[in-house]
């Protein structure tokens, strides 16, 4: 089976956060990874990542529409992992890969705060049969993870998903510098407007000067 997945990143003071999901203890398969699953015979890798991505955030982030919006907002940015799993490098069928589509968000450090408590609070209160079957709550718990993080807890991943976290731990500089192109180009441009209004003082003062001492010949 082919799978597809969006993986939220951030980044804040220069270093990259990657947002993972745990899943619930319902799930046959526990531990982290990111917000996927099977792509159905009628998606491409993409729409199957914003489905899945609406559903397993249960719409903290909005359903597909809304997050394809949010990609639009951010200049359709998105970095795609096309991951073929080793044990099927063999197998070229597209059934043995699993595509990550990585999207930048705003960092919010208490994203995760308010949706493990929404969570825990319905969690507590709801029949876990019926959370199982409408698959509300595949992820219990979300938490922003710095690469060092993710490498230092490898083994609490879902055991498919190691080998994909490995693959996007080895491209770290890759993408934060491919999301951090236009904060890139910011920064030149306010580095220009600051050289020039700079350049243009001096000349003002330089001009002022000259002025001066002309009118001072003349008197």
């Amino acid at each position: 089976m082919v799978g597809s997945s969006i993986l939220p990143i951030a980044i804040r003071k220069n270093k990259l956060w990657f947002l993972f999901g745990k899943e619930a203890t319902l799930e046959d398969t526990p531990g982290w990874s990111d917000f996927g699953g099977g792509m159905e015979s009628s998606e491409t890798p993409l729409e199957a990542a914003l489905r899945e991505g609406g559903e397993e955030l249960t719409g903290f982030l909005g359903d597909a529409t809304q997050l394809k919006a949010l990609i639009k907002a951010n200049k359709n940015k998105i970095y795609h992992i096309d991951h073929h799993f080793a044990r099927d490098k063999e197998d070229k069928s597209p059934e043995n890969r699993y595509h990550v589509h990585i999207i930048q968000i705003p960092y919010d450090e208490n994203l995760p705060k308010y949706y493990n408590q929404n969570h825990e609070f319905l969690w507590k209160r709801m029949d876990k049969k019926l959370l199982k079957d409408t698959c509300l709550f595949e992820k219990i718990n979300i938490e922003w993870f710095t690469p060092q993080d993710a490498a230092k807890h490898r083994s609490k991943f879902r055991n498919f998903y190691r080998e994909i976290l490995d693959n996007l731990l080895s491209r770290v500089p890759e993408i934060k510098k491919f999301f951090s192109r236009k904060t890139a180009q910011k920064t030149a441009q306010k580095t220009a407007r600051k050289t020039a209004r700079k350049t243009a003082r001096k000349t003002a003062r330089k001009t002022a000067r000259k002025t001066a001492r002309k009118t001072a010949r003349k008197t």
